[in-house]
């Protein structure tokens, strides 16, 4: 997940909505935002709230709200929280993304108000997060995937992308990158690490916990001899071993990507990080209902992530499938705006399910680079970004 960033920005531009006479379109930092018409004026400092916050009732409610008296008056188009264990739906709402008469709007922009206890002298950039009360949103853990294994320090956890609308700048115009499409399903590492001078092992995992290659089951039947034991309900135990998901589909050809990197006598760690989807994964299964697959989006030596070239000839080498290319020259937003929507290439879209489109896209320099605008963010520095589509976060029977 990104970095949850609620700051005091400026509305760079405001210009009419080209299909709806009381609506405006806003620019702030990189997000394009839909409000009611002359509620902002180029320049007007305000509050971004960007997808995926949490709003308490008392920013998300009215302000004659008779429970709780809020300050936006946007509940009904709020997402509703999953209820807990004890079947109560917490409260607040959580921001989303829409397509408003065929334009794009992300989150919400919110007045400066003194009158409801803003600062005046806030500036660009102060962070507001606490002060409103607005949370990440984080999707719920799913905890039958398998046995978890024993962690290892060399088996690093991938990072955690971050918006492209957050820092515009950091990409420069003109500078040569890819864009690959971002595939909803689950984050897969799949690795070959050293344990010490004369053992290597294979792992597997999701992005936050190794799992180990089989989970063993026990499966409960009654004895034949119930009729004169029934007072003591004497049950035969029979166990039954399955391989985990994480691993079904570690075959030769990924083994092979990480042994042409892994030297011995230099080398700690070669990982593989891929998007693992299809059935039992997300609601967008791309034409697999009954079966997975992967696709590899990058790879690691010692935690140093390989340029986009080498990756692709090495996958290309070994027949390892790869995320979707969608485009590559020199970057610009207009660019990254032709590619975030539209139809997934994973498969024809006629097989793709009720949702054809894409989740958003992923821009990655061509060759790898360190920002220092990035090194304070989860990136740890590197400079790579996703773009998610509109349609993606507004459609129907989502999952995360």
């Amino acid at each position: 997940m990104s970095t949850l960033i609620v700051e005091v920005c400026k509305v760079q531009k405001v210009k009419k909505h080209p299909n709806a006479d009381r609506l405006d379109i806003c620019q702030v930092k990189g997000w394009q935002t839909i409000v009611q018409k002359n509620q902002f004026e180029d320049g007007d400092l305000c509050v971004f709230i960007p997808p995926d916050s949490i709003l308490p009732p008392e920013l998300a409610n009215a302000p004659d709200d008779p429970i709780c008296p809020g300050r936006l008056n946007v509940t009904k188009y709020l997402a509703a929280l999953p209820k807990d264990n004890d079947g109560n739906r917490p409260p607040g709402g959580r921001v989303k993304a829409a397509r408003l008469r065929g334009e794009s709007s992300y989150g919400l922009i919110m007045s400066i108000d003194p009158s409801k206890g803003d600062n005046p002298k806030w500036i660009v950039g102060t962070n507001v997060q606490k002060i409103f009360g607005i949370t990440k949103w984080e999707p719920p853990v799913k905890t039958k995937e398998g046995d978890a294994a024993k962690n290892h320090p060399l088996f690093i956890k991938y990072i955690d992308i971050e918006h492209l609308a957050n820092y515009p700048d950091v990409i420069q115009e003109g500078e040569e990158v890819v864009i690959t499409e971002k595939i909803h399903g689950r984050n897969l590492r799949l690795g070959l690490i050293k344990e010490d001078e004369e053992k290597y092992v294979f792992m597997a995992g999701s992005h936050n916990v190794p799992r180990k290659e089989f989970t063993r089951h026990k499966i409960y039947s009654k004895n034949s001899f119930i009729c004169w034991l029934q007072a003591h309900h004497l049950w035969t135990v029979k166990r039954k071993e399955t391989k985990s998901v994480y691993w079904r589909l570690f075959d030769y050809k990924i083994k092979s990507v990480l042994n042409r990197l892994f030297d011995g006598e230099s080398v700690q760690s070669v990982i593989v990080f891929a998007e693992l989807f299809g059935h039992g994964m997300q609601d967008m299964q791309y034409g697999m209902s009954s079966s997975v697959g992967l696709r590899v989006f990058d790879i690691t030596v010692d935690g140093k992530y390989l340029d986009y070239d080498e990756k692709v000839n090495l996958c290309s080498k070994f027949d390892v499938p790869m995320v979707p290319e969608l485009w590559r020259g020199p970057f610009s937003h207009d660019e990254v705006n032709k590619h975030v929507s539209g139809n997934t290439c994973v498969c024809e879209p006629s097989e793709a399910g009720p949702f054809k489109g894409r989740e958003g896209v992923v821009v990655t320099p061509v060759k790898e680079r360190i920002a220092k605008d990035m090194l304070a963010t989860s990136t740890h520095g590197r400079v790579i970004f996703k773009a998610v589509s509109a349609d993606y976060l507004a459609r129907a029977n989502a999952t995360d």
